[in-house]
């Protein structure tokens, strides 16, 4: 008889590996219609690769994207 609790853990992954893809697409789609440029680094050649128009193969190769914060104004109190 096989055991269908010892699954739940490849299911996880999997369910894991979805969502980390999604919002991979999320972030991209976001920083476009920003009008932000960006880079990112492949997961298996590892070097950095810079936006283009057709980045589908993002979601799965994607290792980072580097994301810089914004410089702020230091609060002068009142």
């Amino acid at each position: 008889m096989k055991n269908w609790f010892s699954e739940g853990g490849s299911i996880r992954n999997i369910g894991g590996v979805l969502a980390q893809r999604k919002l991979t697409r999320s972030i991209i789609s976001a920083l476009r219609v920003a009008g932000k440029s960006y880079e990112w680094l492949h997961s298996e050649t590892n070097t950095w690769i810079p936006m283009s128009e057709y980045d589908a193969e993002i979601g799965i190769f994607c290792k980072r994207i580097p994301l810089k914060k914004r410089q702020r104004k230091p609060y002068s109190g009142l």
